[in-house]
């Protein structure tokens, strides 16, 4: 809702003359058919991401943001591309991706006398299950006593994410999903 109200107050200032002087957030509201709220919330957005200035209660829409609607670019929510965060960077399964890309290879013990603090719960259990999914999406080779995180395999920072549910692991560096066999 909020990348669609974005949208439509972008595209309103765009159609105002440039003669006619800057519409205020109430006239804003009034051409657009939004609520007061989200049409302040919407310019905000916009003033972030630099499509529109404003200065005591008058809107005007910047070069920037000239360009993006002649583009044909959309407003949408949530963060831009690249500009992500990192998601549940201390959980053990993202401990356990960095040191094997440290490491190159670990067994179950090293990965767990580096990554397990003695909070979690089964960390062991829960390691294991993730090589093993790991494994079978491709992305580890098994040792005699342990793994091998391949050099072509190290697709980035982020570890994939196993759905023990879907049987799937997800490469959020790759946006690549490897559906794995049933046992």
């Amino acid at each position: 809702m909020s990348g669609q109200c974005s949208q439509a107050v972008l595209q309103h200032l765009a159609s105002v003359p440039g003669v006619a002087g800057c519409p205020t957030t109430a006239e804003v509201c009034a051409a657009v058919g939004y609520a007061a709220n989200s049409v302040r919330r919407a310019l905000r957005t916009l003033r972030k991401r630099g499509l529109v200035t404003s200065l005591e209660g008058l809107h005007e829409i910047t070069a920037k943001g000239r360009a993006w609607i002649d583009a044909g670019l959309e407003i949408t929510s949530g963060p831009r591309p690249g500009r992500s965060q990192s998601r549940h960077a201390q959980t053990l399964r993202a401990k356990a991706w960095r040191a094997l890309r440290l490491k190159g290879k670990c067994s179950l013990d090293d990965l767990l006398m580096l990554v397990a603090d003695g909070t979690e719960k089964d960390a062991e259990r829960q390691l294991r299950r993730y090589c093993k999914a790991l494994e079978a999406a491709g992305y580890l080779a098994p040792m005699r006593a342990g793994w091998l995180l391949p050099a072509d395999r190290n697709t980035g920072p982020e570890a994939p994410a196993y759905n023990s549910k879907t049987r799937t692991v997800t490469d959020p560096n790759t946006g690549d999903v490897w559906p794995l066999p049933r046992n």
